[in-house]
């Protein structure tokens, strides 16, 4: 490197050093799914994302949504269901898959205790 500044070599050895480590730094956009991850193994970021849309999508649709993390585990497994009932009564079908993947989408997001 010809004239290169102390400055410009420590971003590189900084940067080098970096990325040498064997940690995963989620960014700012990334979310955070262990705790679904715990309880579902195969739980991944494509799930999370269909389940965010359906609960956006479906149940914002008659309501305001509840903050994911509002409730406990045990209150949303009460809620979705019957929810769920009402969407499909209304012609907006959401398949058990689809159930399924707002509980694990709002499990991601943390519960109240």
């Amino acid at each position: 490197m010809k004239n290169s500044s102390p400055f410009t070599l420590l971003f590189f050895t900084l940067f080098l050093t970096a990325c040498g480590g064997s940690k995963v730094v989620l960014s700012p956009n990334t979310p955070d799914i262990s705790a679904a991850k715990a309880r579902f193994p195969e739980y991944n970021f494509e799930q999370y994302e269909a389940g965010k849309a359906i609960y956006t999508n479906h149940c914002g649709s008659c309501h305001a949504l509840f903050a994911p993390g509002s409730k406990t585990e045990s209150t949303w497994a009460k809620y979705i269901p019957p929810m769920v009932e009402k969407v499909n009564k209304r012609g907006m079908i959401i398949t058990p898959e689809g159930e399924a993947l707002i509980f694990r989408y709002l499990l991601s997001q943390g519960m109240a205790h």
